[in-house]
């Protein structure tokens, strides 16, 4: 009778086992098809991380080409309305056989003048009208002025604050 009773003892831890083991096969294949979904969902991240990493990219390049214009207006504005707050373009430097040129007396080609937005392929605008010889008839009088010029010193900054609101934004 105890042999009868050990091999039931036996059967019955078999079949909690056999059931433990099914109940462990079960958990590790939903925790493997969990693998495989955090996986792909990983990926998925990394590749719209990688599209927003870009399109930062391109908006800051954006931007600080957007500032560096600004900051030529600026300067231009400062060059009419405050001449002391612009600064010049650097002198270009000479090669050694412009510099020869010079030395001897002679005298440099003239540089060709920039056209258009540098870096962007945008041509200058061009008047072409403002040239043709064709329109001979005589302008208008000019109207009555009010008075003579006077300097208006202090609504020129609100243009420069701006552009220096622009940048700061």
């Amino acid at each position: 009778k105890q042999q009868e009773q050990s091999i039931a003892d036996s059967d019955k831890a078999i079949e909690q086992m056999e059931g433990l083991l099914e109940t462990l096969a079960a958990e590790i294949k939903a925790l493997q098809e969990g693998i495989k979904a955090l996986d792909k969902s990983v990926t998925e991240a990394t590749e719209q991380r990688k599209e927003e990493n870009e399109e930062f990219k391109a908006l800051m390049a954006a931007d600080s080409m957007a500032k560096e214009v600004l900051g030529w207006a600026k300067n231009r504005l400062n060059k009419f309305y405050n001449p002391k707050l612009y600064t010049a373009p650097p002198k270009r430097e000479l090669s050694e056989e412009e510099s020869i040129t010079v030395n001897m007396g002679g005298t440099l080609a003239p540089t060709p003048a920039p056209a258009g937005i540098a870096g962007t392929g945008i041509g200058a605008f061009v008047q072409i009208r403002a040239h043709s010889q064709s329109n001979k008839v005589a302008p208008p009088p000019p109207p009555e002025t009010f008075g003579p010029y006077t300097k208006k010193g202090g609504e020129t900054n609100g243009v420069i604050a701006m552009i220096d609101l622009l940048v700061k934004d």
